[in-house]
C-alpha cells in the first residue's frame, strides 16, 4: 500500500494529507511568517517569472563552473550557494522591475 517503486496510493494519501497540514500551518502562522519574510517573499511572488528566470540562469551557470567553487559537487555547500542566490535574484528581480517601469522608451509589453 506505501510501495516506494510504485505510486501507491497510501503515499498519495499521505502526500495530500501532509500538504493540507502544511497549507493550515501557513495559514495559521501566516502573520509572523509575513513580517519575517514579507519583505522578501512578496516581491519574488509579484513577479514570479522574473525571479524563475534570474534563478535558472544563475544555477545553470553555477553549475557550469569547472569545479570552482564546489569541488567533487559536495551537495551540503552546493545547498547553501543555492540559499545564498535567493538575496541576489531578490535584488536582480527587485532592478529588472524598477527598470522596466521606468524606461519610457520600452515597448508596452516589456512595461507592464
Amino acid at each position: 500500500m506505501f510501495g516506494r517503486p510504485i505510486l501507491a496510493p497510501g503515499r498519495v494519501f499521505v502526500t495530500l494529507w501532509v500538504c493540507a497540514g502544511l497549507y493550515q500551518l501557513i495559514t495559521v502562522l501566516w502573520q509572523p511568517i509575513n513580517r519575517l519574510l514579507g519583505w522578501l517573499l512578496i516581491p519574488l511572488g509579484q513577479h514570479a517569472l522574473t525571479a524563475f528566470v534570474l534563478q535558472a540562469l544563475l544555477t545553470y551557470t553555477t553549475m557550469r563552473l569547472p569545479g570552482w567553487p564546489f569541488p567533487d559537487r559536495d551537495p551540503t555547500l552546493t545547498g547553501w550557494a543555492q540559499i545564498g542566490l535567493v538575496p541576489l535574484v531578490w535584488a536582480a528581480t527587485r532592478a529588472s522591475v524598477y527598470v522596466r517601469q521606468r524606461i519610457p522608451a520600452l515597448p508596452g509589453f516589456l512595461r507592464r
